[in-house]
């Protein structure tokens, strides 16, 4: 398999397989937020957002974390791609 600049896989409660995937072309990206119930409604929780700079080397890898009252932490993390 080819590895793309991003992939994701997890389980999940009921499914029968893996959840997994990545973007589809070398330079592509992904966005992906999990959402968690808060007093009856969904709100987010995590979200992680990877992409490619315009450089066409740097990688960005983001993580947004919200805690139960609004407050939110931002980590990000860049390497650059194999050529």
């Amino acid at each position: 398999m080819t590895m793309r600049n991003f992939y994701m896989e997890g389980d999940v409660d009921g499914r029968k397989t893996p959840f997994t995937g990545g973007p589809k072309t070398k330079d592509g990206g992904m966005l992906v937020t999990m959402h968690m119930r808060n007093n009856g409604r969904s709100e987010p929780a995590v979200r992680v957002n990877g992409w490619l700079k315009r450089d066409g080397v740097t990688l960005v890898l983001e993580t947004e974390l919200w805690n139960s009252e609004g407050r939110k932490w931002e980590v990000a993390d860049r390497r650059e791609r194999k050529r």
